[in-house]
């Protein structure tokens, strides 16, 4: 059985990405890896006295997140699809390459938002990051 390592975001293109994630997994008779990678400054806020840690918050916002992804996966198994759910912190296509290589994906599936050649240029953006980085096949399913 192959594995698709199945990078997402919590937005409103998420659904459709999933959607077509799980098309491309019945296709080629595959795993679904779903993995989220949260930032890792979740738990710091800016207070008058500057940046402050509060680990309550990023526990709060890890949950969060945790949710998110078993609503996820609910979705996938819907449509019995193999499916894992994989909660990281880290630099988003860091996290997504080194996961790919250590789950042996065979393919990474990810979305790309149309942000315009100057914001893609100041901000980069994490698709093309792992475009660079990945070794294995990328599928880039783009967002308008």
């Amino acid at each position: 059985m192959k594995t698709i390592l199945l990078p997402v975001e919590f937005n409103d293109s998420t659904p459709k990405l999933v959607a077509f994630a799980i098309y491309f997994a019945k296709e080629i008779d595959a795993k679904l890896l779903v993995l989220h990678v949260a930032s890792l400054d979740v738990g710091f806020v800016i207070a008058d006295l500057g940046f402050q840690y509060l680990p309550e918050l990023e526990q709060t916002e890890l949950k969060i997140e945790s949710q998110e992804l078993q609503s996820i996966q609910k979705q996938i198994e819907k449509a019995n699809v193999p499916n894992e759910i994989i909660l990281e912190q880290g630099t988003a296509s860091d996290v997504i390459v080194a996961k790919a290589k250590e789950l042996h994906a065979d393919f990474i599936v990810i979305g790309m938002h149309s942000k315009g050649f100057l914001m893609e240029a100041i901000l980069g953006s994490v698709t093309h990051e792992v475009i660079k980085k990945a070794t294995i096949p990328t599928l880039i399913f783009p967002f308008k």
